[in-house]
């Protein structure tokens, strides 16, 4: 008894999709069309015309994209801002906030 390897039955499977793929491309007809008179599941035809048009890892080439430089200064100047959580509000406050101003709000809402 032979097995075949996982690599056969992936050249079988693909061998298979490659016919039927080439042969609907003939035929006129649409895909549903197609895998309905050759009793395909159109899913699956989908799936592997998308893989058998897919280039292959060998083909593929990678272009530069030159990107602008990040300066750490602009990340960091963005610092997060202070929250508050009190009864039922919920408060945040930037770094430019002023501290009277917070204190007058936090005893408005908590009726203080």
């Amino acid at each position: 008894m032979t097995t075949e390897s996982r690599a056969d039955l992936f050249q079988k499977k693909r061998r298979h999709w490659k016919h039927h793929v080439q042969a609907w491309q003939k035929s006129g007809l649409s895909q549903v069309e197609y895998c309905r008179r050759q009793d395909l599941v159109p899913h699956r035809f989908t799936y592997w015309k998308k893989k058998l048009d897919a280039p292959k890892s060998s083909e593929l080439s990678f272009v530069p994209v030159p990107l602008a430089p990040i300066h750490s200064s602009h990340v960091l100047s963005q610092p997060k801002p202070l929250v508050i959580v009190a009864d039922r509000y919920r408060i945040e406050v930037d770094g430019d906030f002023s501290s009277d101003t917070l204190t007058k709000l936090l005893h408005t809402l908590m009726g203080v």
